[in-house]
């Protein structure tokens, strides 16, 4: 009999910036509101802060950081959200029967959120598949088969291979053939990277942790992989986008995609075969990319930030010593000449959010903006969906649908939710300044043990 395999989505962590002139209470009220966390919120405890946020508040796995009051902050960093393995499974039952409505029902409320002018990202997406036999079920894939092929480079990768690491005895019988067992993880990639693998023995940890699982588990193997940045954006919008059934698979090809187990059995490792093992454990041989479009090579609001950070300092002294008249006589002689390539493709991302917001037929040519505030202000709230149509989201139309659709009723303003402010307390008295809290990763229990 062969074993069970089984996906699913083990790390989630979301974040949320704002240029809206808010009060970070109530900024983490529409926050909680999106994810539908703000009727447990009570049961949230502060556990100190963070090094790069104010305060941390944890409940049942899940982690909410929140940065200081400030605009500046609400900008750059605004709410963080940390959801682990267990904090998944806990959230979605939560989801699932009081509000009756799915993960991936919140996961799309929470992007269309960016066209209301909050910066909503997907900084990390953990995703794994599990082989787990029970009683006499024939494993598909065993840590043995995984640490043989990496010593013999019996493998694809568009990653970095690892030797296992560290190993450690564990003090339990091996239900199978009653040896003492022997724990060990193989790594592949660079954990810093925006991709990263690992296969580790499942069940030693949760025996090793003293967590129960049952009886007639005899074996689970777990592949599991970690996106980041903009590859963690692109699976997100694959998780927002697709039926569950069309994303096991999807992702299964892009496991494929990253390391394949082959049979060296080529000179061209190519056209090597793909071992059997590993083919029925993914239940595909075929391949799959995360989408990722390339970046605007110049943006607005790239300028934008050189402008301020770099030029506006000493622009501003330079028109204090010559003066406003004669400096506005100098960029008039610059405006009537002819622009620049790079400056055409700076001007047209800008007045391509003009065409968006007025349909106007002028989208990337070089028209003269009638009140470039307004446009300006539109640019700012609208680069919060650039990054999801970077990462294959679809278009802007779609966006504003799920905007309206989930948090605009009509005749409402861009503002999704009413008055809420969640009062949060932001001083640490009982906490020295050097305290910082110890995030719960799974990497890092795991080699507690490995």
């Amino acid at each position: 009999m062969v074993a069970n395999v089984t996906n699913q989505l083990d790390w989630l962590t979301l974040s949320c910036m704002t240029s809206n002139e808010i009060h970070v209470g109530e900024f983490l009220g529409r926050v909680l509101e999106t994810l539908r966390l703000h009727d447990i919120w009570e049961n949230f405890v502060l556990v100190g802060r963070d090094k790069f946020y104010e305060s941390v508040f944890r409940y049942n796995d899940i982690s909410v950081l929140v940065c200081r009051d400030t605009p500046e902050k609400l900008l750059n960093q605004g709410v963080c959200i940390k959801f682990s393995g267990n904090g998944l499974a806990f959230y979605q039952e939560h989801l699932r029967t009081v509000w009756r409505c799915d993960l991936q029902r919140i996961c799309r409320e929470w992007r269309s959120l960016s066209v209301g002018g909050y910066f909503t990202r997907c900084a990390r997406f953990d995703y794994a598949i599990d082989n787990i036999c029970r009683n006499d079920e024939r494993p598909l894939i065993t840590m043995r088969k995984v640490r043989n092929a990496a010593k013999k480079h019996e493998f694809r990768s568009r990653l970095a291979a690892n030797r296992p690491r560290h190993k450690m005895e564990v003090d339990f019988d091996n239900t199978v053939n009653g040896e003492v067992s022997l724990g060990d993880t193989v790594y592949f990639g660079n954990r810093r990277s925006t991709v990263f693998c690992r296969f580790y023995d499942k069940l030693l940890e949760q025996r090793h942790f003293h967590i129960d699982v049952d009886e007639d588990i005899s074996s689970w193997v777990r592949c599991e992989f970690e996106f980041k940045g903009a590859r963690a954006m692109a699976a997100f919008n694959a998780f927002c986008d697709m039926s569950d059934d069309d994303f096991k698979g999807y992702m299964s090809r892009v496991f494929n995609n990253y390391i394949c187990f082959i049979n060296n059995d080529d000179v061209n490792r190519s056209r090597c075969t793909v071992k059997r093992w590993w083919a029925e454990f993914l239940g595909t041989s075929e391949k799959a990319s995360l989408v990722i479009p390339p970046f605007k090579p110049v943006s607005f609001a790239g300028v934008s930030a050189w402008l301020q950070k770099s030029v506006f300092p000493t622009l501003a002294y330079y028109i204090k010593c010559i003066g406003y008249s004669n400096f506005l006589s100098m960029m008039n002689k610059y405006v009537r000449r002819e622009p620049t390539k790079r400056i055409k493709q700076m001007v047209d991302d800008f007045v391509s959010v003009f065409s968006l917001a007025f349909k106007s037929s002028n989208k990337f040519r070089f028209p003269d903006i009638d009140d470039p505030s307004a446009v300006f202000k539109r640019y700012v709230q609208r680069s919060g969906i650039d990054l999801w149509l970077y990462t294959g989201a679809g278009s802007a139309e779609q966006l504003e649908k799920d905007f309206e659709k989930y948090h605009v009723k009509v005749g409402e303003d861009w503002e999704p939710f009413g008055l809420c402010d969640y009062g949060i307390q932001l001083t640490y008295d009982d906490y020295p300044p050097e305290f910082l809290t110890d995030e719960y990763d799974d990497e890092e229990y795991l080699e507690s043990y490995t």
